[in-house]
C-alpha cells in the first residue's frame, strides 16, 4: 500500500490491486474511510486527558467503528491502521484501541 497526502487531513491509500481509498478527518473526533464517493468505513475517537492543556499531547481513544461496505481483510486493517496514523497526526495526540475495537477493523 502507497500513503499518498492530499491535505493535512485527506489521504489517498492505493493498494496493489489498484483499489484506492481516501481517509478523511471530519468533525472533530472522526475519520471516514472512502472508495470514491462512497463511505466504507468510519471511525470514532473520544478524548482521554484534556484538550485544554498545551503542554501535554492529547490521548484519545477509539471509540467506535463501523465498516459499511465489504472489503478484503489486509485492505481493511491497513486503511484502518492508517486512518489512526492520520488522526495522530492530525491532532499531534496518541491513540489507545481497544482490543474489541482492533477486531472490527480486522487489526489483530
Amino acid at each position: 500500500m502507497q500513503i499518498v497526502a492530499v491535505t493535512k487531513k485527506d489521504q489517498d491509500l492505493l493498494f496493489a490491486s489498484g483499489n484506492t481509498l481516501r481517509i478523511s478527518v471530519e468533525r472533530m473526533f472522526e475519520v471516514g474511510i472512502y472508495e470514491g464517493a462512497a463511505e466504507v468505513a468510519r471511525i470514532r475517537f473520544e478524548a482521554l486527558s484534556s484538550l485544554n492543556n498545551l503542554e501535554l499531547p492529547p490521548l484519545y481513544r477509539l471509540s467506535a467503528a463501523s465498516v459499511t461496505a465489504a472489503m478484503p481483510r489486509e485492505q481493511l486493517a491497513d486503511a484502518g491502521r492508517a486512518a489512526i496514523a492520520l488522526f495522530q497526526y492530525y491532532t499531534n495526540g496518541s491513540v489507545r484501541v481497544p482490543d474489541d475495537m482492533q477486531a472490527t477493523l480486522a487489526l489483530a
